[in-house]
């Protein structure tokens, strides 16, 4: 079977006839004919205005002796040859290459499981030593921080050398709560924040997730403080908190995670402010509930002795 590409511009009418018996009926056609390999059979000039595509089932289209034949059977031995040189020809595509990058995908696959199973445990560790933190379980607390630390020098890290782009998701809410928990146990006991380097191997954004994440268990530690009349420690928090705030104004966090987490530290600084304000009215109550008290015993008492005297000159009189 051979195909031919056939081009034609019609401008009247006129009929050809092929040699396999096609008929063609066009105007004025100047007709461009080609064999499948691109080789031109036949050729006559004018426009180009359309496209039809001829198939001629015979295999002698155009006899041998026809100035089309001679040319049609040397293009139909080229294309063999070419097919046959294509056949022999080695492959261009590098299947090693693939095998490779499907091995590794595998293993990131692999990776990726453990990693999101080793962040859970690290995850919970650090929850639990926050949480001893506010029951001031500080042995228990320092217990579970190292806890988290080992996995993460043991299991996280390794992995994450090997495949950097894993850490996002809950291995990066990991980290974060990892630094929540020293923060928060570095400031109660030595009343500072502790530094990024010293926390351990954390990066920027997860620090400072850290430590916006801090300023809301800060709060709550304050109320417990607020409980116990505590108002100097409250003052520190509070203290603290416009010091953060200060610092974090100061970046450009656009949207992400580390934006929508500095919102929330102005209802922090907010609510420590009005817990503060509190404090103070109740404290002058409790103060004017004490003079009172106490200016109210010695006249109670004058009061109760000039009765109790008036009673006895009563009682003499009569």
């Amino acid at each position: 079977m051979r195909v031919c590409l056939v081009f034609t511009a019609f401008t009247s009418g006129q009929l050809l006839v092929f040699p396999s018996g096609s008929l063609l009926h066009q105007r004025r056609p100047s007709t461009f004919v080609f064999s499948g390999d691109g080789n031109q059979l036949r050729k006559r000039r004018s426009p180009l205005s359309s496209l039809m595509l001829m198939e001629d089932t015979h295999s002698s289209s155009f006899p041998a002796d026809s100035p089309g034949g001679k040319e049609g059977s040397s293009s139909s031995s080229s294309l063999s040859a070419a097919e046959e040189n294509d056949a022999s020809s080695p492959l261009v595509l590098d299947i090693s290459d693939f095998e490779e990058m499907r091995a590794s995908m595998k293993e990131e696959d692999v990776t990726r499981e453990e990693l999101i199973k080793n962040s859970r445990d690290v995850l919970k560790a650090s929850k639990n030593a926050i949480y001893a933190v506010h029951r001031r379980d500080f042995e228990r607390a320092a217990k579970l921080i190292e806890e988290a630390r080992g996995k993460i020098d043991a299991l996280l890290l390794p992995s994450l050398s090997l495949f950097p782009s894993l850490r996002s998701g809950i291995v990066e809410a990991a980290f974060e709560e990892f630094s929540e928990a020293v923060i928060f146990q570095t400031f109660v006991k030595q009343r500072r924040i502790i530094p990024r380097k010293d926390v351990g191997a954390v990066s920027r954004t997860e620090y400072l997730g850290g430590v916006l994440d801090f300023t809301g268990e800060l709060n709550r530690y304050a109320v417990a403080r607020a409980t116990k009349r505590d108002v100097e420690e409250v003052r520190r928090c509070a203290s603290l908190v416009d010091e953060l705030m200060f610092q974090f104004l100061q970046f450009d966090f656009r949207n992400s995670d580390l934006r929508r987490k500095f919102d929330t530290l102005k209802y922090t600084q907010k609510k420590l402010e009005s817990l503060l304000y509190e404090l103070s009215l109740a404290g002058t109550a409790f103060v004017s509930g004490s003079r009172a008290s106490q200016l109210e015993g010695p006249e109670a008492a004058a009061a109760e002795g000039r009765g109790g005297s008036g009673e006895k000159d009563k009682e003499a009189y009569n």
